[in-house]
């Protein structure tokens, strides 16, 4: 069992606890929801620091023993697009440290996932001491680069990033090629402080590519009959 001390969940663009592909995002909720059960799993107690999107979404979540789940008010409560959502920065630190201080006399470590989150825990920790862990979601450098990389990068998030990665005592990526574009595009960082950590995959789902057309249709039907047999055997089994 780990030592019980208190991580600090900054992950306010991506909720752990909503779907994939609400508001517009990907798969990077269930990535965080993922991080969060394995690091309950090993003995650590996580606070939750996230954004309220929606007035369905509940404030405040008490998950078990564990995890505190805190859903804050940080501008409309709606969607918020990444070229304005630093607007906010002011209103999300004042409400991340009336949260903080609930928990001051605690040992606290950081993981932060994206650049809003990272420097909002950056300006967290001159007052709340602690290690701070940051997950990359996209490297805005690169994403400028793109097509319509100018309507989705601000001026902010270029600068939120590199304080970020100045900041965090380690910064984990996706894959070698990502590690390598960070360490090209921010030469004056530690490059021994960013990691390469792959997303797992379900091998029975996934698998490299390219493969033949007749691989696929196996696979496929490998899928269909073991979802006929479990209902026929449920079927019959009610009967």
């Amino acid at each position: 069992m780990v030592d019980a001390k208190l991580i600090v969940v900054c992950t306010l663009t991506d909720d752990p606890l909503l779907p994939a592909g609400r508001g517009g995002q990907g798969g990077s909720h269930p990535v965080m929801l993922n991080i969060c059960r394995h690091l309950i799993r090993i003995g650590y107690r996580l606070v939750v620091l996230t954004r309220r999107q929606s007035l369905e979404d509940e404030e405040f979540i008490q998950l078990g023993t564990k995890c505190e789940l805190y859903r804050l008010k940080i501008g409309p409560i709606a969607k918020i697009p990444y070229q304005t959502v630093s607007h906010y920065t002011d209103e999300a630190f004042q409400n991340i440290n009336a949260i903080l201080s609930r928990y001051k006399n605690l040992s606290m470590t950081f993981l932060s996932y994206n650049w809003f989150s990272g420097e909002l825990t950056r300006r967290s920790r001159v007052k709340y001491k602690g290690r701070h862990i940051h997950i990359v979601l996209a490297l805005g450098v690169e994403r400028l680069k793109e097509k319509e990389g100018k309507n989705k990068v601000s001026d902010d998030w270029l600068v939120f990033e590199l304080n970020t990665f100045s900041d965090a005592d380690t910064v984990f990526c996706g894959s070698r090629y990502e590690r390598d574009l960070i360490i090209k595009n921010y030469k004056e960082l530690d490059s021994q402080k960013i990691v390469v950590l792959n997303f797992g995959i379900d091998v029975e789902i996934f698998s490299k590519r390219p493969k033949s057309s007749q691989d696929y249709i196996r696979r496929q039907a490998q899928e269909f009959q073991k979802g006929s047999s479990e209902f026929i055997a449920s079927d019959s089994g009610s009967s």
